[in-house]
């Protein structure tokens, strides 16, 4: 009997740690049902690193609900990076356009790697409210150059090209290293479009990304990053920082499971052999 409780016990444990993400757009697999209030951002699972900033008053003189970036939720298994963005900037719009996932390896404020969130509009001029970046949606860039927004590290406006170097906003240089799985669309819960999400009204879109970890040379990086987002202009950006190591619990592979789950069912049955 001990031996049946421990390995359901065991089993409980599995399926609480073993949360999977599907890239739809769909934000049911990082919070619960939104309710309007200021707790449906909280993640719906322990061990997710978020960061949370919904229309507060420094967007609302920069454009308002159409250019806040209201949340970052972070997550990892033994294979793959999963990011998810939630912001008001719809996947549509071509003047100052979402901008790309920026990856800060070591937190030194160098972002060394970039997945493309929005295709490319064929505008790379640098000093062009309508430049996109390059490549297309999920590709993973090694960076050489980002593209930035419109405002100093003061916060004073210097036309867009002239902005801070801490807040990036698209890849304009860089060598492709692959592709990954992401999703940009209308925010859905449980593929409905919530009647609220947090205490404030307005649209919201979801950026959704599963990067593999095989595509970052981290020899030396430490295994402490930084995720980025802004919109073209950087009106409102958003960061979250985690710990693979440590923030991080790491979901077990399938095959993990499958092993586990041989092992503990021989483990029940020798139990039980003994007792007869």
């Amino acid at each position: 009997m001990k031996n049946k409780l421990l390995a359901v016990a065991m089993l409980s444990a599995i399926s609480i740690n073993a949360q999977a993400y599907s890239i739809d757009g769909d934000i049911n697999d990082w919070i619960n049902a939104p309710s309007g209030t200021a707790s449906d951002w909280s993640p719906a699972y322990p061990g997710v690193a978020y960061t949370v900033e919904d229309n507060d008053s420094y967007v609302m003189s920069r454009g308002g609900q159409r250019y806040d970036a209201e949340a970052m939720y972070v997550d990892s298994d033994a294979d793959n990076i999963y990011v998810a963005v939630v912001t008001g900037r719809s996947f549509n719009k071509d003047y100052y356009p979402a901008g790309d996932l920026a990856f800060d390896f070591g937190n030194d404020g160098s972002f060394e790697y970039g997945v493309v969130v929005r295709s490319d509009s064929g505008n790379t001029d640098v000093n062009s409210a309508y430049n996109g970046g390059i490549g297309n949606q999920g590709d993973v860039y090694s960076v050489t150059d980002w593209n930035v927004g419109i405002w100093d590290d003061s916060g004073n406006h210097v036309g867009v090209g002239n902005g801070t170097q801490a807040h990036p906003t698209t890849v304009q240089a860089g060598s492709i290293i692959g592709n990954t799985s992401l999703a940009y669309t209308e925010l859905l819960y449980n593929s409905s479009v919530p009647n609220q999400l947090g205490e404030n009204g307005g649209r919201h879109y979801l950026i959704e990304a599963k990067i593999s970890k095989s595509l970052f040379n981290l020899m030396g990086l430490g295994d402490s990053f930084t995720v980025h987002w802004a919109m073209g202009c950087a009106n409102d950006t958003i960061s979250t920082t985690f710990d693979i190591g440590g923030d991080i619990v790491n979901v077990p592979e399938p095959s993990t499971l499958v092993v586990l789950l041989i092992g503990l069912s021989g483990f029940f049955f020798q139990g039980r052999k003994v007792r007869v």
